[in-house]
């Protein structure tokens, strides 16, 4: 059999040898010999496994088009809405408010995320509402409707609102 050569940085074999008689090929990392029709089995175990790796990539890189298009949806839909809609994560900090919140109470929508009713300054009776309302539909999963007045300069301003529990 031929000598292995040893790649200079790493001390590591650089090439697979065959033996004499050509039958066998010698793994030169691990020192083991296989057969011709092993490595042919090995070679078409990783050839599938490749193409498998490569339908995965291509499956993720459609999921992620679909989810880029449904949050270009959603934010078309929210953002270009009348209507006020806030979304709250389970500790009923606010995760998103459209544009029509922020116009309605007068801060930034930046200002809204993180922060529970209480803490971005609203009314106290209109955030003890809020808070009432949204802490029954997490716990019954039922939607809760309810008016809510909110103060303006040109007097009270009444909305109908909506709580209902978005299921992920």
């Amino acid at each position: 059999m031929a000598e292995l050569q040893k790649n200079n940085d790493s001390g590591m074999p650089a090439f697979l040898y065959l033996s004499n008689s050509h039958k066998c090929i010698g793994d030169a990392v691990s020192g083991e010999r296989k057969t011709k029709k092993e490595l042919i089995y090995e070679l078409d175990v990783l050839r599938k496994r490749c193409a498998e790796l490569e339908e995965e990539e291509s499956s993720r890189l459609r999921t992620e088009q679909a989810l880029r298009e449904s949050e270009a949806l959603f934010r078309s839909l929210t953002e270009n809405s009348p209507y006020c809609i806030a979304l709250h994560d389970k500790d009923l900090h606010y995760c998103y408010v459209n544009p029509s919140i922020s116009r309605v109470v007068g801060l930034p929508q930046d200002e809204f995320i993180g922060k529970t009713v209480y803490e971005v300054g609203l009314p106290l009776e209109a955030a003890n509402k809020i808070d009432i309302m949204l802490r029954s539909t997490l716990e019954t999963g039922c939607a809760q409707d309810a008016e809510l007045s909110y103060p303006s300069s040109k007097g009270p301003l009444f909305y109908a609102w909506r709580s209902v529990l978005i299921r992920r």
